[in-house]
């Protein structure tokens, strides 16, 4: 499980995530139902919140890095020489610092296409809302509350 603000999500043994809204209890959709899911069960889950991203990890240790709010995968990696067992994300590094079974630590540099992938970078929005944010020209929006760096529209 992870938590992202209001959101809860969940790995399950049917190789799928399903996305949760905590505020509602209100199920809000699942990642991983097409060609684009894990072929095994979701065996880890981190919020990245920072980027907006959600990576997952399944039993056979496929590692998939997602921009949740669009259900897309943005980058994966099967990783073949040792089981990883927990990971955690070095924001300094871009990269998720791996343990394995084997007692070993492995560092695993997430690609610059993925960041470049995600700009512009513009406030973080609720996976379901009504609302439609506007930004002026120059206007600066401060979403630093949120561990989030100020964004110039």
């Amino acid at each position: 499980m992870a938590i992202d603000g209001n959101f809860l999500f969940t790995g399950s043994d049917d190789h799928t995530i399903k996305i949760w809204d905590m505020s509602g209890n209100l199920f809000v959709r699942v990642l991983g139902e097409s060609s684009n899911g894990h072929s095994d069960s979701i065996r880890k889950l981190l919020i990245i919140e920072a980027e907006g991203f959600l990576v997952s990890l399944s039993i056979d240790n496929e590692l998939k890095l997602w921009n949740y709010t669009k259900a897309e995968v943005l980058w994966q990696l099967k990783h073949q020489e040792n089981d990883i067992t927990c990971f955690c994300y070095d924001a300094s590094k871009r990269s998720l610092v791996c343990g394995t079974e084997e007692a070993t630590i492995i560092t695993l540099e997430i690609p610059d296409f993925v960041f470049q992938s995600t700009l512009p970078q513009v406030p973080k929005q609720p996976i379901l809302t009504e609302e439609i944010l506007t930004v002026e020209a120059e206007e600066q929006v401060d979403s630093s509350a949120k561990g989030e760096e100020d964004v110039d529209v």
